[in-house]
Order: structure tokens, then sequence, then C-alpha cells
């Protein structure tokens, strides 16, 4: 039993580590996206994706500790961490997870806020470039719309790219 509350706090404290490191790089990329370095932010990405796969892996495993200390403890099959923690007999040592798993859930936290700051600026960064294009594609001769009527004309666009080379 020791052995395995043992291997279950190692494999969140490897989670926890894992999601410390997309944590970081999440706040990273709001640089990144203010200065629209695409590079680096696809490099990034690829990056979170490791984090992912290894996190992975690791809820896996703890899936299977948390079943290898309720067979040895004789009880059914439980799920969550939470649902295990009344199973674990030591105080010192059901602390010890409980304080692991809550710190996982606020670096779960702090990464979802993360990522909503990082879709709100990736989505301005979006509006800044579709705005661009139409300025670019917009008909310079058209001259002022002063003269039109409520209803008004819609633009002239003129295509960005000559096909007809």
């Amino acid at each position: 039993m020791v052995k395995s509350i043992k291997q279950l706090e190692e494999t969140l404290l490897q989670e926890e580590k894992m999601y410390s490191e997309i944590l970081d790089l999440g706040r990273k990329k709001v640089d990144v996206i203010k200065g629209a370095k695409l590079k680096e932010l696809e490099k990034m990405t690829d990056q979170e994706q490791e984090y992912i796969f290894k996190i992975t892996t690791f809820e896996k495993i703890r899936g299977s500790v948390i079943a290898n200390i309720c067979e040895e403890l004789g009880q059914s099959q439980v799920a969550t961490i939470t649902d295990c923690l009344p199973l674990i007999k030591k105080e010192k040592e059901r602390e010890t997870i409980n304080k692991l798993r809550n710190q996982i859930l606020s670096i779960i936290e702090e990464i979802k806020e993360t990522n909503k700051t990082n879709e709100i600026l990736m989505q301005e960064r979006l509006d800044f470039i579709q705005f661009s294009i139409e300025l670019l594609t917009t008909d310079p001769s058209d001259g002022n719309n002063y003269n039109q009527s409520a209803a008004g004309q819609d633009k002239q666009k003129t295509n960005l790219f000559d096909v007809s080379i």
C-alpha cells in the first residue's frame, strides 16, 4: 500500500510539472501573439502538444495506481483522486495527495484563464488582418461617401493579386 501511495504521489508530481510547463508556455504566448511571431507560436504549440501527450500518459498511470490502491484495500474501483482520498488511511499521505490534487486543479484554472486571454488576442490579431485586407482591396477611386444615400453603395473591391499575368 505504501508503494502505491508513493507511486500516486510521484505521478501527481509529474503531472503538476507538465501542467506548469503548459502554463508557462501559455504565458509566453501572450507576448508572442502580441508580437505576431508566427514561427515562435508554431513551435510553442508543438511543445504544448508534446506536454499534453505526456500528461495523457501520466493520467493513464495515475488511473492504474488508483486501481491498484483500491485492489490492495479490497475496495470497489474508483475513478478519481477525490474518491480515492478517503481510502488512504494515513493522514499525512492523504494530505499530501490532496495538496497535489489541489495544486494541479489550480494550475489548470490558470491555464484556462491564460488560454482565454490568448484566444482574445488571437481574435484581435485576426480582426486587424481582416481590416487590413479590406483596406488594401477597397477601390480608392471611389472618392468619398458624402453624396451617397443612406442605403449607400457597396464599395468596390480590387483584387490584391493580378491573375491576368
